[in-house]
């Protein structure tokens, strides 16, 4: 797989948890609510404007290893290498 695939995935199971429907749907709310619960569950702050360019998927946007790891850590995971050891 590739990391895309990989971060593909990640963003499928933030959408589970935020039981906000499909993020091709989402407006700016509901990208100021994940930065405000990944803030929240993980003390770190991922830009709304960060949170955009990941979850659209025709953008080749490679996130830093910080923005991943605290998408991870949101997901229950202690970071991105435990999150693809688990779910790959």
């Amino acid at each position: 797989m590739k990391n895309p695939d990989y971060l593909l995935k990640c963003t499928q199971l933030i959408e589970d948890k935020m039981q906000s429907g499909p993020s091709s749907d989402w407006i700016d709310y509901n990208y100021t609510m994940l930065h405000d619960q990944i803030f929240e569950a993980t003390k770190i702050s991922i830009s709304v404007r960060t949170l955009k360019r990941i979850f659209k998927v025709n953008d080749n946007y490679e996130p830093q290893i910080a923005t991943k790891n605290a998408m991870a850590q949101y997901l229950g995971y202690k970071d991105w290498a435990f999150f693809l050891k688990e779910k790959f």
